[in-house]
């Protein structure tokens, strides 16, 4: 942080500042206050993002990024070049997208927060999410759950199949859910087992029958660099299992 704050505050207005830097500048609460100064200042030129944690550069283990900045007499919300890098990519191979900075830097109650993606579909949803920012607390008609049931402890009430098993219902798991992807069965071989689970046993309630909105927290190695992924049930689903 300091070399980094160092750099700002002494470039002269229009230099470019570029670092090697943990990803966890983007969010994190170790870097806040660095963020929310680096914002008075500077306008961020690009973002170069790698999702491995290792073998990118010598004895560094974590996910880091290649940040470049210009310092400003005023903001202008420039274009930002954005790329992300994914294990075994050359340079070359990165994809890359250009959005304004208003669309990547969201400031809330004090607070900056970067978000570094290669998807335009995610900041789609993230302008959506803060021209209408709610709390789902505030919502009545919304429930936050967790499942509430224990396959593994539960063993002989899976199946793999409902066929003439009129009591068991769809088990939805992780290998389900992707970004903004719902997939029933999964693909998932080492789930097949376990697609399907008799009511009776294990379950706090009967099922759902509601549309819902899944969510799972994952590796960013497992999901190009993505560590929460989220979809909905599809109606296809829904038509052809009421109860889940």
């Amino acid at each position: 942080q300091m070399f980094l704050w160092w750099a700002v505050k002494s470039v002269r207005v229009d230099g470019t500042i570029t670092f090697l830097i943990p990803q966890s500048i983007r969010s994190g609460q170790y870097f806040s206050k660095l963020r929310k100064e680096i914002s008075k200042y500077c306008d961020i030129k690009a973002v170069t993002s790698f999702t491995a944690q290792e073998g990118v550069f010598d004895s560094v283990k974590q996910q880091m990024m290649i940040i470049s900045l210009v310092k400003r007499k005023s903001s202008k919300s420039p274009m930002i070049t954005i790329r992300k890098g994914f294990n075994g990519n050359g340079l070359n191979d990165f994809k890359e997208v250009q959005l304004s900075q208003r669309r990547v830097v969201f400031q809330n109650a004090g607070e900056a927060i970067w978000c570094i993606s290669d998807s335009v579909v995610d900041y789609q949803i993230l302008s959506k999410i803060y021209k209408d920012a709610g709390l789902l607390r505030d919502l009545n008609q919304i429930e936050i759950l967790n499942g509430g049931f224990v396959w593994n402890q539960n063993k002989s009430s899976l199946r793999a199949h409902n066929i003439g098993e009129t009591n068991f219902i769809p088990l939805i798991s992780a290998g389900s859910i992707g970004a903004y992807e719902f997939t029933f069965p999964p693909e998932d071989e080492r789930l097949t087992e376990r697609i399907f689970v008799e009511r009776v046993y294990g379950m706090n309630q009967a099922g759902y029958s509601k549309p819902s909105i899944l969510i799972q927290r994952t590796t960013p190695k497992k999901l190009q660099g993505r560590r929460i992924v989220a979809c909905e049930t599809t109606k296809e689903f829904l038509d052809l299992y009421p109860v889940y």
